[in-house]
């Protein structure tokens, strides 16, 4: 095996082996001359995906993969096709099925923190099999993976970050496309029993329920033994309800079953590692007397029941659904996603809300990831969507490889002095994270200051020291009608003996937003744009245009920040442009909390250049307003003028809002 200049260390590699099994299942041994080798490049930063080389087995052939390595099998291994239509796979053991011609990535991902993922692309081709003669490591193969059926991101945390570098993206995304039935239609008559038709299901049935019919219960998704899809929906015809990729209204549940929990558990939840669920056009909700509900859908476990990465449920999907509470009903959750590979897309979640504890649209804690939260009308109290809080039950899980887009993130003005608010977008935990493309809206002083955005690296109850919110991208948003802008801090602990965790925030790239703070007090006091606290590491500004009331930055800290980039923003008229708590403002603060800071290029309006950077702009005029701030006729560093490209926005954001 080769490794590349700077690569990792013998005794870390491993990589994948495809063995032939030319129709059997059995599996082959690396000696065998009938045996496909295949070397990885491993590279030297274990949150860098590897890129390897590829294999050809014919159409209708099966193999086998095996990991090899001296450390191959330190941690539980998990396989997975990109394209599932071209080579099936066994999750657990790495047994492949050539279905279809064509080319896709075959992905290993082990469990252990520190451990890289492993990779090949795999060709499937009309006769025969190709052997492309590369070299193989020769020490033992590990020819039966330890038995896992969840993905999960194995990226370990960093305890001293890298400095200067931007937010890596999510590696993997979750596949939402429908999946063609293959089974039996099962009728779901009102009065039926719906749990009968849910274990009776078979990878590639379809449950259909009656429309209009109401069923009151727990309802479990089991595990069946098999690694299609299960799809319950309604009765209603495709042609009748809204198409793939469409959100559906609250106009819409007439189309709809109902399915309601009788009591605080939730209406439909998960066994220990099941996988392949697909949940369509279902309206979800607690039955008329019920007060307090403690989540509609539970999407895994966020309790310590849920301690190995076997139970975890995987490949999940709530698609075109009604999730919501009422009036009257303390709700702390409508959706828990504590699992792999799941999604909530073209959605409507509301009226999630509580007086007292806290209570969101999406919020996750105890699952791995990939996830996908898209295209859906989110509502909640506290915090409307967001990762992280109480301490994974699985040491050393972080969430990961998280999409938030599309999504209008909001919750009615109404409700403020009726039900308590603290943020719209929120992350304790997460790493690989893109939220772009979302607008967020309505956010006052209640429960927590009225930041609209809070990244802050923390658990609950001090336990998790591993826990880490990094590799954060926020593009393309557009953020307003709230109290304050966005809050980063580094690292939190609570209590008497607080324990920080390792690794502090660090790598946030926030990129071509508007950010409309309230200009007067109607919301709470808040009014700052974007407060940064303690040492951050790699937190990246470039090219936003916010308005605030009192100050646009406010610095704190015991720390000082690495890597603070602010480059070619449209800053509007506040107090204090950049405010240094007992440091003055600008130079002086930057000086004090982010030395080695670069910032130039922006627009700081109504401010004195004197007390700032030079190869800023600082005109005069009074102004105020995303809407009325321009960084027109001056150039940026990279050539283009400075702030958000609103129009861009705009098409990005075209009918995120209901």
């Amino acid at each position: 095996m080769r490794l590349r200049p700077g690569s990792m260390p013998f005794f870390a590699a491993s990589f994948l082996m495809l063995a032939a099994c030319a129709g059997n299942d059995d599996v082959l041994s690396p000696s065998s001359p009938d045996a496909l080798k295949a070397s990885a490049d491993v590279v030297a930063v274990p949150s860098l995906a590897l890129v390897t080389s590829e294999d050809t087995i014919a159409l209708g052939d099966t193999a086998t993969v095996a990991v090899i390595g001296s450390n191959a099998g330190a941690g539980s291994m998990y396989y997975y096709a990109q394209d599932a239509s071209i080579v099936g796979v066994g999750h657990a053991n790495g047994t492949l099925k050539a279905t279809k011609l064509g080319k896709t990535r075959l992905v290993g991902v082990q469990q252990i923190a520190g451990y890289p993922t492993v990779s090949i692309d795999v060709v499937v081709a009309a006769t025969g099999s190709a052997r492309h003669g590369l070299t193989g490591q020769t020490t033992t193969a590990v020819t039966t993976a330890p038995v896992i059926t969840v993905p999960t991101a194995t990226v370990p945390v960093t305890t001293s970050p890298t400095s200067g570098t931007v937010a890596e993206l999510p590696r993997v995304l979750v596949d939402t496309r429908m999946v063609a039935p293959t089974g039996r239609t099962i009728t779901v008559a009102a009065g039926a029993n719906l749990q009968s038709a849910i274990n009776s299901a078979k990878g590639g049935d379809v449950l259909l329920l009656a429309a209009g019919a109401t069923f009151v219960g727990n309802f479990t998704l089991p595990v069946r033994g098999d690694a299609g899809w299960v799809t319950i929906r309604s009765s209603t015809p495709d042609a009748s309800l809204p198409a793939a990729g469409v959100r559906v209204k609250t106009s819409n549940a007439s189309l709809m079953p109902k399915i309601l929990s009788p009591n605080s558990a939730p209406a439909i939840q998960t066994a220990p590692g099941t996988q392949g669920w697909r949940l369509v056009a279902l309206e979800v909700s607690a039955a008329p007397g019920v007060a307090l509900n403690y989540g509609l859908i539970g999407f895994g476990d966020g309790s310590t029941a849920q301690k190995t990465v076997a139970s975890i449920p995987s490949r999940l999907i709530l698609d075109r659904s009604y999730v919501h509470g009422n009036s009257t009903l303390s709700l702390r959750r409508c959706v828990g996603l504590n699992s792999a590979t799941s999604a909530v897309i073209d959605s409507y979640l509301g009226e999630c809300h509580d007086r007292d504890n806290d209570s969101q649209a999406i919020w996750g804690w105890n699952g791995p990831g990939p996830f996908k939260i898209e295209n859906n009308h989110l509502e909640a109290g506290h915090e409307i969507v967001g990762f992280g809080g109480p301490t994974p039950s699985i040491a050393n899980l972080v969430p990961s490889d998280i999409e938030i887009r599309h999504n209008y993130i909001t919750r009615p003005m109404a409700w403020r002095g009726v039900w308590n608010a603290k943020n719209l977008f929120e992350m304790k935990s997460g790493q690989r994270v893109l939220f772009e493309n979302n607008i967020l809206e309505n956010n006052w002083v209640s429960a927590q200051n009225g930041f609209a955005i809070v990244l802050q690296t923390l658990t609950d109850d001090n336990l998790g020291s591993w826990v880490h919110v990094g590799d954060v991208t926020i593009r393309n948003n557009i953020i307003r009608n709230t109290a304050g802008g966005i809050n980063l801090a580094a690292r939190v602990a609570y209590g008497s003996t607080p324990m920080l965790p390792t690794s502090p925030t660090s790598r946030i790239t926030i990129t071509n937003n508007t950010l409309d703070v309230a200009t007067d007090n109607s919301l709470g006091d808040n009014g700052i744009g974007i407060q940064l606290l303690n040492d951050l590491h790699d937190v990246s500004l470039q090219h936003n245009t916010v308005s605030a009331r009192s100050m646009m930055f406010l610095l704190d800290g015991t720390n000082a920040q690495v890597g603070l980039t602010l480059l070619n923003n449209v800053f509007g008229k506040v107090n204090y442009q950049i405010l240094g708590n007992s440091a003055g403002e600008g130079t002086s603060a930057l000086a004090k909390f982010a030395p080695g800071y670069k910032v130039a290029g922006n627009v700081f309006t109504a401010s004195s250049a004197s007390a700032y950077p030079t190869g800023n702009f600082f005109p005069t005029s009074p102004i105020t307003g995303v809407s009325n701030l321009s960084g027109s006729g001056y150039q940026g560093t990279d050539g283009v003028a400075p702030g958000a490209n609103t129009g861009a926005i705009l098409t990005a954001t075209a009918n995120v809002r209901d």
